[in-house]
């Protein structure tokens, strides 16, 4: 390899450490800044759902908080295929 080919290799690596370092630091300032802002969620638990699939080995928890809308408890019920049973007494 003679001393050019050395020097643009150098300044190729240099280059590419450069801009990685600044992918980095913008990635970083970027999760930063989402954890700054993210919403806690508060609220009281209402309800707490755990499905096991026992021939997959996944878990799958659903919570309810007293905010939850009936269309949103749908929605996680509807994820692990169950539904809302309502019923009338009379």
């Amino acid at each position: 390899m003679t001393f050019y080919q050395r020097k643009r290799a150098k300044a190729k690596s240099e280059r590419g450490k450069r801009m990685a370092n600044a992918r980095w630091s913008a990635d970083r300032a970027r999760r930063d800044f989402l954890a700054a802002h993210e919403p806690c969620v508060t609220g009281r638990v209402m309800r707490r759902i755990i499905d096991i699939d026992e021939q997959t080995g996944t878990m799958i928890e659903i919570v309810m908080r007293d905010f939850d809308s009936v269309r949103e408890i749908l929605r996680k019920l509807r994820g692990i295929g169950l539904t809302l049973a309502t019923t009338k007494t009379f």
